[in-house]
């Protein structure tokens, strides 16, 4: 969704309707992202509730209008990679970490980071320990493989290279909206 300075992405699958991050302005009072944006969006293409809502991290760009979101729709599942008193969580709320995978008809969702480690300092470090999300598509064309990065930078793109050598890739949705700090050379 064009959400401006932030990131929002939607799926809809016949069986998952799929948020990642809603996007937000600092003062969502003054044009709020999930009232005027996401909210309208999602009614005009018939969603009544949401599957999954995972957010990479709690910065607002990624994050501020998940209030709105929450208030307008039943959410089955909200995940982040920190918790923050700022955020009303539901008892719907799980940590996202690595490991984590769901399958459905020709949709692979997958959590590539962080790791329970990363999770310890996600406070500290909310942009490197963003929720990493990897879609596989068995079915489409021309693109099967996307990852999505939020906030992440160097260090994490380090280890996802040694971890996942072989990762298909069709689609990358850069850290930090591609600044210069995103993305190494090497990834």
């Amino acid at each position: 969704l064009d959400v401006g300075q932030g990131q929002a992405i939607f799926l809809q699958h016949p069986q998952q309707t799929l948020m990642i991050d809603t996007g937000g302005l600092h003062d969502e009072a003054k044009f709020g992202i999930g009232e005027r944006v996401d909210i309208p969006f999602l009614r005009q293409q018939g969603i009544r509730r949401l599957d999954h809502l995972i957010l990479s991290h709690l910065d607002q760009d990624h994050s501020g209008a998940f209030p709105a979101i929450q208030n307008a729709f039943a959410i089955t599942q909200v995940q982040s990679s920190e918790r923050s008193e700022k955020f009303p969580f539901k008892d719907n709320f799980s940590y996202c970490q690595q490991g984590q995978h769901w399958s459905y008809t020709d949709l692979e969702i997958e959590i590539l980071s962080p790791t329970q480690e990363g999770l310890r300092i996600a406070q500290d470090q909310k942009n490197e320990q963003s929720c990493v999300v990897y879609l596989q598509f068995s079915n489409a064309q021309p693109y099967q493989n996307f990852l999505i990065m939020g906030d992440a930078g160097w260090e994490t793109e380090y280890k996802l290279l040694k971890q996942y050598p072989d990762l298909k890739v069709d689609v990358l949705v850069l850290g930090h909206h591609g600044s210069k700090n995103s993305s190494a050379y090497d990834f």
